[in-house]
């Protein structure tokens, strides 16, 4: 049977996620059963069952494959019951609603006959476990639920998309070659690299948080310039501006800058390590720097809600979340003792000399 695969453009559907990365889950069975192979011999199993997350498309496809005997004997129960024969090939289709820290959440929802169906899955990608919750309503009142959870297997030898494979962005953080950037933009990577003053370094992953969704690397060069952190604390209506490369070097190799406000000191679902921002993220910014106007850095791109859902709703995490981070791994980031703005000369110089191109090899 021909695979499928699953296509995350980090960038997005969530902007925090901002790589382009080929990914493989099939064989989801549900967890009651120890293996693949138990729950295929079961009746009404499948030969297969493919997840395809597209955040391009902010789509989460489910492909369900029978064997022609595990489609008749379906067909069996579901003619009892008034229904139609059943396919061998069975697909849904859900929406991407959020995206953030590895865990994707979609939804479904149709009419027939007044009763309104919703189904909500929760994949998380590092484990490739596959949550599911489906209710029934007539009106306001539930007629049928029910929820299950499937595990999934990911092929070992999942292949990058494009030449560059998986990419991102990551900043300096002092004249050492220490840089921060998300923990998703180099997890799996076998070789992490960096691109500064037109010349590749490989990059050394010193510590990673999957929580925060943060990792630390090194590589052996002395940057320009390195970016401070602010001590003060965030505020709503604060001016921001984010330095990455959204959608890698397809869209050019230049560092791109978009700017906003902090519209919420909380991010998705209360969390207190992020905060929200209008600011544009898009595929290719997670990891990269987000300063104010006197070029402190107050958080990283991390994510964002899904474009054809949303308009202007992103997320960072907080420099102050990143501080207790590096030194966790004895590192002493620097704080900044500005408190007047930069003109935007300066604080484009400041965010070119230390942010950087960064990808999977």
């Amino acid at each position: 049977m021909k695979k499928l695969f699953l296509i995350l453009v980090l960038g997005f559907v969530w902007s925090g996620s901002a790589y382009a990365k080929l990914i493989e889950f099939n064989k989801c069975h549900n967890v009651r059963y120890a293996s693949f192979e138990e729950f295929k011999n079961k009746l009404n199993s499948y030969e297969d069952r493919i997840i395809t997350i597209d955040t391009s498309a902010n789509q989460v496809t489910a492909t369900m494959i029978r064997t022609q005997e595990q489609a008749d004997e379906r067909t069996k129960i579901t003619k009892e019951l008034g229904a139609g024969a059943t396919n061998k090939i069975d697909q849904q289709i859900y929406q991407i609603t959020t995206f953030s820290a590895g865990i994707v959440s979609a939804q479904r929802r149709e009419k027939n006959n007044g009763l309104i169906s919703e189904t909500k899955i929760f994949i998380n990608l590092e484990q490739a476990n596959y949550d599911y919750q489906f209710k029934i309503y007539d009106g306001s009142k539930i007629r049928f639920e029910s929820e299950y959870s499937l595990k999934c297997y990911k092929n070992n030898n999942n292949a990058d998309e494009g030449a560059s494979g998986s990419s991102g962005t990551a900043f300096f953080i002092n004249s050492k070659g220490y840089l921060l950037t998300n923990n998703h933009v180099v997890e799996g990577c076998k070789l992490q690299q960096v691109k500064y003053n037109d010349k590749d370094y490989e990059a050394k992953i010193i510590a990673t948080d999957k929580t925060l969704d943060l990792a630390l690397m090194k590589i052996e060069a002395k940057p320009k310039n390195y970016l401070k952190f602010s001590e003060s604390s965030l505020e709503k209506l604060q001016k921001v501006y984010v330095a990455g490369y959204p959608f890698g070097k397809g869209l050019s190799d230049d560092l791109k800058i978009s700017s906003g406000i902090v519209s919420s000191v909380k991010g998705f679902d209360d969390n207190s390590n992020e905060f929200q921002l209008d600011a544009a993220i898009n595929p290719g910014n997670s990891g990269g720097p987000i300063v104010d106007d006197t070029g402190e850095l107050i958080g990283i791109a991390v994510s964002g809600l899904a474009k054809d859902k949303a308009e202007g709703i992103n997320f960072g995490i907080k420099s102050l979340s990143a501080v207790a981070f590096l030194k966790t791994n004895n590192i002493d980031p620097e704080t900044s003792i500005m408190t007047f703005g930069m003109n935007n000369k300066k604080l484009l110089q400041l965010l070119e000399e230390s942010t950087v191109y960064t990808y999977c090899n």
